[in-house]
């Protein structure tokens, strides 16, 4: 995240994307940090404008946390509201319903 807040978006999203990759090999596909990872993208994503990557991440992390702690859990549904931020920022209205 400090690659992020100093404006060195790439070298922030190459880190990111490296430790995605490492947490996912150490331990397994669904874990805590990787839904954090995956939230920050998201927002690193929505930072520079580009909305449909941002929606890949964010919907990758709406689906770990529905794995992690099912459909109606807290964490999920703050996980679906940064999803539907994101439609609602591209005027895709429907999606963010």
């Amino acid at each position: 995240m400090y690659y992020h807040s100093t404006g060195y978006f790439s070298a922030g999203f190459d880190y990111m994307w490296r430790a995605l990759s490492i947490l996912k090999v150490a331990c397994g596909d669904h874990h805590p940090e990787i839904a954090s990872i995956y939230l920050n993208l998201g927002m690193m994503y929505q930072e520079i404008d580009n909305q449909e990557a941002a929606a890949d991440a964010l919907t990758h992390y709406v689906n770990q946390n529905i794995y992690m702690f099912g459909e109606d859990h807290l964490q999920t549904a703050q996980a679906n509201s940064a999803l539907a931020q994101v439609y609602y920022r591209t005027q895709e209205f429907r999606k963010a319903v």
